[in-house]
């Protein structure tokens, strides 16, 4: 017997999972939450199994909605500016950061 728990896929943001068996089916509401739900696991050896029959198409990159465009756009303005992380003291070495 092995002890078990059950989270939704917004739940297990933040978490980083070492295992995981994983529910997605045609309810999925959001395209990409696939891909939140299984980028929690830390490795492809984690992911123990996909409990249901799921169409391809939910693994698929979502389209660029309007919020993403927004976030570019933002990130090209910060980069024009110089803009950089101001980490208040605090030794942020052990976090890797991408551009």
């Amino acid at each position: 017997m092995a002890l078990a728990w059950a989270i939704t896929i917004h739940k297990s943001q933040g978490l980083t999972l070492t295992e995981a068996s994983i529910e997605l089916g045609p309810r999925d509401f959001a395209p990409g939450l696939a891909f939140v739900a299984i980028s929690h696991i830390k490795s492809l050896k984690g992911l123990l199994a996909f409990q249901a029959h799921f169409p391809l198409s939910c693994l698929q990159q979502a389209a660029e909605t309007p919020t993403m465009k927004l976030l570019e756009e933002d990130n090209i303005q910060c980069e024009a500016l110089g803009f950089t992380l101001n980490t208040y003291g605090m030794d942020l070495s052990e976090y890797v950061f991408y551009d």
